[in-house]
């Protein structure tokens, strides 16, 4: 959430929802949501004596301990300080980062014989059924959609082929996850951890 801060006398003080009085109208209190910060603009905020506080990025591989709300050039300005995170929060949150954009890869589907297929858990689960009946019964067929309005036939060696390939996709991804979960756990530092491309080598 954003946080807007109002000059109480000469000090700066961090709002927290209570009614403020508007330019014009000092004697009427108005009440604001408590996300003012982020839906109203500048403007409207000076209008009740509320300006945004900025503060310093928090850098690579740090956390932030404290923070002190002071004054910048004249406005309100926070203040903080900084710790080194811990390697093992720091690998923790890349592998948390790792896990999510697997699935993401894993389950964004594919393209076979320029169909594309959708390769979610559902999807593969239901492939898989028809792979089974496939292989027990050659004259096996399904109706499949393709996209909404789209169905096309597949008969038993389709299925056993798409089934097939889309297996062998969720496995290229966990696959991939498992070489860069291997990086991740061999990195020193946070630096090191930062040089890990999770984003990219994806089939």
């Amino acid at each position: 959430m954003t946080k807007i801060a109002f000059k109480d006398a000469d000090k700066w003080e961090v709002w927290a929802g209570q009614p403020r009085p508007r330019q014009g109208k000092i004697d009427e209190l108005f009440a604001l949501p408590r996300n003012a910060g982020a839906v109203y603009p500048a403007d409207v905020l000076a209008t009740f004596g509320l300006v945004q506080i900025t503060r310093d990025p928090v850098p690579d591989g740090h956390h932030v301990v404290s923070e002190t709300l002071g004054e910048r050039e004249g406005l309100p300005h926070e203040y903080l300080e900084f710790a080194a995170t811990p390697i093992g929060a720091l690998r923790a949150g890349k592998l948390a980062a790792l896990d999510a954009t697997r699935r993401g890869f894993e389950e964004g589907g594919t393209v076979i014989a320029g169909t594309p297929i959708k390769t979610d858990r559902q999807t593969a689960s239901i492939l898989t059924a028809a792979f089974v009946t496939a292989l027990a019964d050659p004259g096996y067929t399904i109706r499949w959609k393709v996209a909404d309005g789209v169905f096309t036939t597949l008969d038993a060696p389709t299925i056993v082929a798409i089934a097939t390939a889309v297996r062998a996709h969720v496995q290229a991804c966990f696959d991939r996850e498992g070489e860069l979960t291997e990086a991740i756990m061999a990195a020193g530092d946070a630096e090191a951890l930062d040089a890990i491309d999770i984003t990219t080598g994806w089939p």
